[in-house]
């Protein structure tokens, strides 16, 4: 079994991350060098085969983009991933997380997450997204 190593994201990788990103299904549309710092990659010591993100605002924050490549799934890459994008958010201050999504609800759930109203998060992100400085 290869060694993974989790490291932030590398402005060398953007195309590769948004080709996971779009083989996954995520969007993309946002993705930029700007994001580098709020994304953490798991390597195989050759390319990047998963990645997740996140978003902070004030205390909240925006678990985004988890993808892992298909045939690296199901080797806990995905759970590495997660507690590290946690651990990030507890350092940049964050005391709530929150995610959306529609196809990795019962991985989330093994994670500890609970179900909320998606209208509602939604609409939170929206308002969060308002209040972020400087924009």
């Amino acid at each position: 079994m290869a060694d993974f190593e989790l490291r932030p994201a590398r402005f060398a990788e953007l195309d590769a991350i948004a080709a996971l990103l779009r083989s996954a299904g995520l969007p993309t549309e946002d993705l930029d060098a700007t994001m580098l710092d709020a994304l953490v990659v798991v390597s195989n010591g050759e390319a990047c085969v998963g990645v997740v993100g996140i978003e902070v605002y004030g205390s909240d924050a925006l678990v985004r983009s988890l993808a892992i490549e298909r045939r690296h799934r199901f080797l806990g890459l995905g759970a590495r991933l997660v507690s590290a994008i946690e651990t990030e958010a507890r350092v940049r201050g964050a005391t709530a997380l929150y995610l959306l999504t529609t196809t990795a609800t019962t991985f989330f759930e093994r994670m500890g997450y609970r179900p909320h109203d998606r209208a509602a998060l939604l609409l939170l992100r929206e308002q969060l997204l308002l209040m972020r400085p400087g924009e």
